[in-house]
């Protein structure tokens, strides 16, 4: 049995007690989720068209077929896919890890060579759309280049948050300063990143 304790409140409207339909209601048109594997995401019996289809019918969405596909490469041109129209008709093995990454953007551990570009996008669709965007991740370097805000879990608790710069610059918790310390600098020579001491306790 999971236990949990707290409050999720969207809007100063708390949800985490909402019944399942009430849930389907708002998720999509309101909260959504991007999960670390693109692949795990996309069913590869379906091209990126007909994930676009499913989407807008399990939401309720009324389009035409000509409306549908018109919005759907509109969307994957916001999310920075090059030939969106083309895109509609692949399936997602034919896709590149970036672009699939997108295509579930616009329905990721990010991989390296795209996280730039991944993050760069989040920022701009976030601004554009006068959204938000939580990101859970342990990777340092993206929170330093993509979050206003930080809070930093260990064990499960929140044991330090405040504005990132101020974060990242004089971190106080021991953990904090572990997670800063094992970031990879290029220009050390040592060979080992810096250790965290101890063992994390049983949740």
């Amino acid at each position: 049995v999971v236990r949990t304790r707290g409050r999720i409140a969207l809007e100063g409207r708390e949800i985490q007690n909402l019944r399942p339909e009430e849930i389907r209601r708002i998720r999509g048109p309101e909260i959504g989720m991007i999960l670390q594997d693109p692949l795990g995401s996309l069913n590869p019996l379906l091209t990126v068209g007909e994930h676009f289809r499913e989407t807008f019918a399990a939401h309720g969405v009324r389009l035409t077929q000509p409306e549908l596909r018109a919005r759907s490469a509109a969307l994957l041109r916001e999310a920075g896919l090059p030939e969106p129209e083309k895109r509609l008709g692949q399936y997602p093995h034919e896709l590149s890890g970036g672009l699939r990454q997108r295509v579930v953007i616009a329905t990721t551990a990010l991989d390296v060579s795209v996280q730039a570009q991944i993050t760069a996008l989040l920022r701009r669709l976030a601004k554009e759309r006068g959204c938000a965007v939580l990101l859970i991740t342990h990777d340092m370097g993206v929170i330093a280049e993509t979050t206003d805000r930080t809070a930093v879990l260990y064990s499960g608790r929140v044991v330090e948050e405040g504005d990132t710069e101020s974060l990242m610059k004089t971190p106080q918790h021991p953990y904090t300063k572990g997670l800063m310390g094992s970031i990879p600098d290029t220009e050390s020579s040592s060979l080992w990143l810096e250790q965290i001491d101890g063992v994390m306790p049983d949740p």
